[in-house]
């Protein structure tokens, strides 16, 4: 299930989107499986509800043990695929994972892969401040359209010492997104900040078919950063240093 560069850039450059059967994923991370955020009532599931609700989308939460091991986030990974494909194959089906939540929800792209009946695929993958390891935890292109991975260089957590990148390698279905919320670089636990949840889901498509905020630059530029702020849109900004040290590694 490759998809062609034709196909990338009417992705990119459409203006108007599929709205039935579009399912939300969201996949806590590593020891939040007794946290409420994630869950319905909790301060960043409810404003993402509403942000999909807006968008015609449904919202579900995964909750997975959390515990801090590989194997943990391979039974979680299978168990997501499950819930993916207890969907009609025509669905639009997104994942979002805060922490190793993004690398369970990156497992599960290549589970779907190895399964030679599967015909679902993943529109987008929303990572949220999660430890990048492209050898153990790299997205399964063939099977995901579109990674938007947020990052924040306040985040001392995803980094873990240097163990873990806070970007994946360059690709060009994939982007790199530094975050800000109130012009300050937000921490582990803010990368699931009701704010992002507010605008999520129109991220980057709807935003960008509106022309809002700079996200008309958005479309097949994966080097950038997304500023929340409270009552406004976000506002969009290419990085055009990591622009320029992608092309000429």
């Amino acid at each position: 299930m490759k998809f062609s560069p034709l196909t990338v850039l009417l992705l990119c450059t459409t203006a108007t989107y599929t709205q039935h059967n579009r399912i939300f994923i969201l996949v806590h991370g590593t020891w939040a499986s007794d946290t409420d955020w994630h869950l319905p009532g909790g301060t960043f599931y409810n404003e993402l509800e509403k942000s999909c609700h807006t968008c015609h989308a449904t919202l579900i939460p995964y909750n997975w043990s959390g515990k801090l091991n590989h194997e943990s986030r391979i039974q979680a990974a299978k168990g997501l695929v499950k819930i993916v494909q207890s969907y009609p194959t025509d669905s639009d089906i997104y994942l979002i994972g805060h922490s190793h939540g993004g690398n369970v929800a990156a497992l599960a792209s290549h589970y779907l892969g190895y399964d030679i009946h599967n015909q679902h695929c993943i529109k987008a993958l929303y990572t949220l401040g999660t430890p990048i390891d492209y050898e153990q935890y790299a997205p399964n292109m063939d099977i995901i359209e579109y990674v938007y991975n947020f990052f924040s260089r306040g985040d001392y957590v995803q980094h873990v010492f240097g163990t873990y990148d806070r970007e994946y390698p360059n690709h060009e279905r994939i982007a790199n997104l530094r975050v800000t919320i109130n012009d300050k670089e937000p921490s582990h636990g803010n990368l699931h900040h009701p704010l992002i949840a507010q605008w999520l889901p129109k991220i980057p498509h709807e935003l960008a078919s509106r022309q809002v905020n700079g996200f008309h630059l958005f479309c097949c530029i994966n080097q950038g950063s997304i500023h929340f702020y409270p009552n406004k849109p976000p506002q969009y900004c290419i990085d055009f240093r990591g622009l320029i040290t992608s092309l000429h590694p």
